[in-house]
């Protein structure tokens, strides 16, 4: 497995768990991940992490 492999399965990773954590929040009513690191990690290339986290939360419990 080379370097970008290995990058994008930790950033995508990284994805999920951010946008697991921001749901998480939401529903308890705290502050909340901003909506800029979200979209950075999409943009570095976690992009498919972050629309699992957030359209199957579920996968993370």
């Amino acid at each position: 497995m080379g370097l970008l492999e290995l990058y994008f399965i930790v950033i995508n990773i990284a994805g999920i768990v951010i946008m697991y954590s921001d749901k998480q929040k939401a529903k308890r009513g705290q502050y909340r991940t901003p909506e800029r690191t979200i979209w950075t990690v999409a943009f570095l290339g976690g992009a498919i992490g972050t629309t699992i986290g957030y359209e199957k939360p579920s996968i993370c419990t």
